[in-house]
């Protein structure tokens, strides 16, 4: 059996054997048997993380199905080649004329006028591509999918929602797949909006009678990037809306890029339908950065400026600002401005003074009203009801998470803090503290649920 036909017949088994996320992300068009001497078999791989990751995952599954295709014993070796030209070759007989979604090739170079042109006309921030974005554990898998939607000439998922905290790259990475589009075919339509920009421009388009320039406008996109999509919750019109043009580019065979922070399924009041459609494409969640990952953020950004970071100073601003890439770019920043305005050098006492700078005044700058609002966005309730006397069920635990937060963030008074939810004394605020903390001890969803909201309000 040669070559193309053994490894053919593997893929046809993975296909059968992976989900079709898995076998799209890590094998299709990404590996290859290049080479079959003897029992040897040199399988190449598109990137070292595609070699890497298919070595420790899949190596047994690929030779046990090799070998039963074979009908002998065989010994595996991974290579990193690249393979745009034998796929290429391979495949050319098959691919038919159409047009869905197909980006030039990836050497293409465009005017630069057109490419920033085209940039600015699909909202895309320049600084936000695939170069300046720093890879970690916590952002692999989903950098990895990115990259695949970014350089393939068709859609391999019916979409792509990428999930996780306040400041970890979720923007960055989103636009990110758009520009490396546009860098390949300015002539692409590509849109990157909100969940708030779509639902203002929807709100306009019903009140001046332009719905059918809005839904042309979203729905003929070759790529439809929406960020943000939390804020669907309760909204019923945006969410008709997104749904049709969600089926509206699926059918036209274009691309559907999402990001949330929180998975479909967690996004309170949002409809089966659109949880359904959400959930049947890819989906990845960006974790937050380890150490490894901040420390490598650190020495690009220093970079950047022209500094380089001793190593201790590296680790110790990486310890100091751990919950997002955002907080940590910020810190920096923060630590530079101090170090050249008080003509200091870099080290661990400044470091430590700035960050805990830094933490006094987000807290100090905090205003009750503040934290209510974000407690009230996160659970999709108004914060007239979240401060109000009503004891509607979807309430009273947002209720005790704000006063809780008031109360042991802020370091606000008992007094003041019943004062704000309307009650006669502070006995309330007392017994809701006391439910939160013990809550936050004793049952894990809730512990992830406040740390959630937490980082939405200090980060």
């Amino acid at each position: 059996m040669d070559k193309n036909t053994l490894w053919e017949s593997a893929l046809a088994e993975l296909q059968l054997n992976l989900s079709a996320a898995n076998f799209q992300t890590w094998f299709k068009g990404k590996t290859d048997i290049v080479a079959l001497e003897d029992n040897l078999v040199e399988i190449a791989c598109s990137s070292s993380y595609i070699k890497n990751w298919i070595e420790s995952r899949y190596q047994g599954q690929i030779k046990s199905i090799l070998e039963k295709v074979a009908g002998n014993n065989l010994n595996l070796m991974f290579v990193v080649k690249s393979l745009e030209k034998e796929l290429h070759n391979k495949e050319a007989s098959k691919r038919s004329a159409q047009k869905s979604f197909q980006p030039t090739p990836l050497f293409f170079d465009p005017d630069r006028k057109d490419f920033e042109d085209a940039l600015s006309k699909a909202r895309i921030n320049p600084s936000f591509n695939f170069s300046s974005f720093v890879v970690g554990k916590s952002n692999e898998l989903s950098w990895a999918v990115a990259k695949s939607i970014a350089g393939s000439r068709t859609r391999i998922y019916d979409s792509f929602f990428v999930y996780g905290g306040v400041g970890i790259g979720k923007t960055h990475l989103i636009q990110a797949i758009a520009q490396e589009v546009l860098r390949n075919d300015t002539s692409l339509k590509v849109l990157y909006c909100t969940c708030e920009d779509f639902t203002n421009e929807l709100v306009t388009s019903i009140q001046t009678r332009t719905t059918t320039n809005f839904r042309t406008k979203y729905r003929n996109s070759d790529m439809l990037v929406i960020d943000d999509v939390q804020f669907l919750s309760g909204r019923e019109s945006t969410q008709e809306e997104v749904f049709h043009t969600f089926n509206a580019i699926l059918t036209s065979g274009k691309q559907i890029i999402l990001a949330s922070d929180r998975p479909p399924g967690s996004i309170s009041k949002l409809t089966e339908r659109l949880i359904s459609r959400f959930e049947g494409g890819m989906i990845t969640e960006i974790g937050e950065p380890d150490i490894e990952l901040r420390e490598a953020v650190l020495l690009a950004k220093s970079k950047a400026h022209g500094i380089d970071l001793p190593p201790s100073v590296t680790h110790l601003l990486a310890e100091s600002f751990p919950k997002s890439i955002r907080d940590l770019e910020g810190g920096l920043v923060r630590v530079l401005t101090y170090s050249k305005l008080t003509n200091q050098n870099l080290s661990s006492d400044l470091i430590k003074q700035v960050a805990w700078l830094t933490t006094k005044s987000k807290s100090r700058d905090l205003t009750p009203q503040q934290v209510i609002k974000v407690v009230a966005d996160y659970f999709s309730i108004s914060p007239k009801d979240l401060i109000s006397t009503g004891r509607n069920a979807d309430i009273i635990l947002p209720r005790k998470i704000a006063m809780y937060i008031l109360r042991t963030d802020l370091r606000m008074r008992l007094a003041k803090v019943a004062e704000i939810f309307n009650k006669s004394d502070h006995t309330s605020v007392i017994y809701s503290v006391k439910k939160i903390t013990s809550l936050i001890s004793n049952d894990g969803k809730v512990r992830e649920l406040v740390g959630e909201i937490r980082k939405h309000i200090f980060t």
